[in-house]
């Protein structure tokens, strides 16, 4: 037959390659996988806060018309007109302080995913 032309200490110090480049694959896959999870999970986290900043939008709204109607029933009632300031206090604690009460928690919540979130991209992550 056709003699090798590696030694035995050759091929065994191949084989060893081998065997740890397979090992170092399988951690390069590893941890790429970790981090298109984490990157999935870092879009999720921005789609919901993009999510709650536009309903803060609508709530920034309905604020600024609940105080531009209170600013108007009060010079309305000043004027002997007293309707409109008894409606606003009607619905003033069925429907203005509850969307106060959400919009203040949305900024909480959104500006603390701002800060986890930076707070992630400072570890390098």
């Amino acid at each position: 037959g056709e003699k090798s032309s590696m030694s035995s200490k050759e091929e065994e110090l191949l084989m060893a390659d081998m065997a740890r480049f397979a090992r170092e694959k399988q951690i390069d896959d590893v941890v790429k996988e970790a981090g298109r999870v984490q990157q999935e999970e870092s879009e999720t986290l921005v789609r919901l806060k993009e999510s709650i900043e536009n309903g803060l939008q609508y709530t920034f709204l309905i604020m600024m018309f609940a105080l531009a109607w209170f600013v108007l029933s009060i010079i309305l009632n000043a004027v002997g007109i007293p309707r409109s300031i008894e409606l606003w206090l009607l619905l003033w604690p069925t429907f203005f302080q509850p969307a106060l009460g959400i919009h203040m928690l949305g900024c909480i919540v959104v500006g603390a995913i701002g800060y986890f979130k930076n707070d992630d991209d400072d570890d390098g992550f």
